[in-house]
């Protein structure tokens, strides 16, 4: 079975499932034939609820600022594709180490936070590039989704990324109702 690939499902929160979804859209607007770590970023960002957001967005970044970062370094193709994207190796390999930390963080759902970190593990990509162009501390950005994972009550846990407190050691996701399950091909 050498050369076969292993279908690997992953289970996404809505928050995150939304700034995939956006990160397809937005790609096939600029003409892209692919879904790449920079249109995941500016999924994360455009979603307006996730952790990822919130972090981002106190590091003063903007879907805006994004958007023109991804066409300055990419620029844009013919024009809008008529078609759902597939993800790049290196975007797998972001969905992959997504994967990883929520596991990690004790969640069998991969949240917004999750893909960031997992963004940010990558390290040589569109994104991480965009990111530091737009002078976001990468330790403060960790710091930033450790400190907000750690506010979540879990009263709250019904729905997707409402900071409150919670008790140390305590996973929001392990409380979440989720329908939807994604696949990814790896």
């Amino acid at each position: 079975m050498e050369g076969d690939k292993i279908k690997v499902e992953y289970k996404f929160t809505n928050s995150s499932e939304t700034a995939i979804s956006i990160a397809n859209e937005a790609a096939i607007e600029l003409g892209h034939k692919y879904i790449g770590t920079e249109h995941l970023l500016y999924g994360l960002i455009k979603e307006g609820t996730g952790i990822a957001n919130k972090v981002l967005e106190n590091q003063n970044i903007t879907a805006e600022a994004v958007i023109e970062r991804i066409i300055e370094l990419v620029g844009r193709g013919e024009g809008p594709i008529d078609a759902t994207l597939g993800f790049t190796p290196r975007t797998k390999r972001v969905i992959e180490n997504a994967f990883k930390e929520a596991r990690k963080l004790g969640s069998d759902f991969i949240g917004t936070e999750h893909i960031l970190i997992g963004i940010m593990r990558e390290g040589d990509s569109i994104a991480v590039r965009i990111m530091l162009d737009l002078n976001v501390n990468p330790q403060k950005l960790y710091n930033d989704i450790i400190k907000v994972v750690n506010e979540y009550e879990p009263g709250n846990a019904g729905t997707d990324d409402s900071p409150s407190r919670a008790p140390e050691g305590w996973c929001p996701y392990k409380l979440q109702f989720h329908t939807n399950i994604k696949s990814v091909w790896v």
